[in-house]
């Protein structure tokens, strides 16, 4: 894992810590755990009783939770984190979707997928996103 993304884990981990998400023997959150909270963050809601395409936020890692068939529209840079918008919709089962998050100069031999954009980070780094499409383990 490059080193900014062990940062945003380290720091995101300790969100889960403070708000008590994590388990207390092994310290880390277990995976229902993190698949709820993915889950939730999706914000699903029903719009007058049909199914609704609309485009949702997501914290950008290398893997995030999102509908099947979601497509990543905008990659970008939001309150200190990088996120992903997309085109989701809202009455399709959650499954991960894969990323490859490059710095420049980076080497590209193992980089797979489509490039989605460029994230510019606070601290001056500069972000290559590449989508890798979902996997298909559903939750």
């Amino acid at each position: 894992m490059n080193p900014v993304l062990a940062d945003l884990y380290e720091e995101v981990s300790y969100l889960f810590e403070i708000r008590g998400e994590l388990d207390p023997e092994t310290n880390r959150r277990t995976e229902a755990e993190i698949k709820k909270s993915w889950i939730a963050s999706l914000n699903w809601r029903p719009h007058n009783g049909r199914h609704m395409k609309t485009i949702y936020k997501y914290l950008l890692i290398d893997h995030v939770w999102m509908p099947r068939g979601a497509r990543p529209l905008h990659v970008s840079h939001q309150g200190g984190n990088p996120m992903v918008w997309a085109l989701v919709d809202e009455s399709q089962t959650a499954v991960l979707h894969k990323f490859d998050i490059v710095g420049t100069g980076w080497d590209l031999e193992e980089v797979e997928g489509d490039y989605l954009g460029t994230v510019h980070d606070p601290a001056g780094f500069v972000w290559h996103v590449f989508y890798n499409g979902e996997d298909n383990h559903e939750t």
